[in-house]
């Protein structure tokens, strides 16, 4: 898919492709009382198909944005760098930007727009302003933040304006003190490393063993553990068990499916070891979460929301 014209961002809320607006968004009043040096504006989440292009030309507010998954680039001040996830960026007044989505998928970003007050005396302007594209060695705590100011700003109570401004205050500074970075570069590395875990991603249902994985992206095995190890905090086995377990209680919770049927569309054979290590997960047998799910499901609410699966061996 391409797109010939990128879409101009310049304004509180970015807008969304046509082409997927999937996401999670919000966007405080003008009058909303938040936190005296910054002001948060909006946020989200957005999921950006291949071919998805931004240009931002602000005003006066800047914004910071963290790659959870997939690839694209961004031109920022003149210079092009390559996104990947865990990448982290800012752009704002003066800073022209430009961002695109070249992933097979979709590239999922988070962003908050925030105002800094009284720029000129505020300590992290210069910081701002200068700081370039980093991929940052660890980043599950930088997705943990955004993801609570973004949930804060959807909730909009009295409070929720200067709790986010409070939260983006500290994720900056914590940004600013991160010693342990990786600049990021466009590298053969990187790349094939994208092409594994995209392969595990969209095939997991039909995988068994990361030597599957192996054949399919002619790579060897313990390289693909290298590359996992270098740019994720999941082992590409950890990575294809959490997402089988995921879709399999994604399946259970709707109620529709026996057991055993869900464990063999997830790609378990036996459905006593399927139970055995559901259960070292969740806590709960599949038969029992199905059934702590399913009134709520008939009430017409939302199934609760489970944990994400522990970091385990293959299937």
């Amino acid at each position: 898919m391409q797109v010939s014209q990128p879409i101009h961002v310049d304004s509180r809320f970015p807008s969304v492709s046509h082409e997927d607006n999937r996401g999670e968004y919000f966007s405080f009043r003008p009058d909303a009382a938040g936190d005296p040096q910054v002001e948060v504006l909006s946020g989200g989440i957005q999921y950006c198909p291949k071919g998805y292009t931004e240009e931002f030309n602000h005003g006066d507010y800047y914004s910071i944005e963290f790659i959870a998954s997939g690839i694209g680039s961004i031109k920022l001040r003149e210079n092009l760098f390559q996104m990947c996830s865990g990448t982290v960026y800012f752009h704002g007044p003066n800073i022209p930007c430009q961002v695109e989505s070249t992933s097979a998928g979709s590239l999922k970003k988070y962003f908050v727009n925030f105002r800094v007050k009284d720029s000129e005396h505020w300590e992290w302007k210069r910081f701002l302003e200068n700081y370039n594209p980093t991929m940052l060695s660890s980043h599950q705590w930088l997705a943990q933040l955004m993801t609570q100011i973004i949930e804060c700003g959807r909730n909009q109570n009295s409070f929720s304006a200067n709790t986010c401004g409070m939260l983006l205050k500290y994720l900056i500074s914590r940004i600013s003190e991160e010693g342990n970075q990786v600049p990021v570069i466009m590298g053969m590395a990187r790349d094939s490393y994208e092409k594994a875990r995209q392969h595990i991603e969209e095939n997991f249902l039909c995988l068994s063993r990361i030597s599957e994985v192996s054949r399919a992206c002619n790579m060897s095995q313990p390289h693909i553990s290298r590359l996992f190890k270098r740019f994720s905090e999941q082992s590409p086995s950890e990575l294809l068990i959490t997402l089988k377990l995921e879709h399999a209680a994604q399946l259970l919770s709707e109620g529709r499916l026996l057991v055993k049927e869900i464990a063999y569309q997830v790609g378990f054979s036996d459905q006593y070891y399927f139970s055995t290590r559901f259960k070292q997960i969740y806590g709960v047998s599949p038969s029992k979460f199905t059934r702590l799910n399913q009134p709520l499901s008939r009430e017409g609410v939302a199934a609760v929301n489970f944990p994400n699966p522990k970091n385990q061996d293959p299937v």
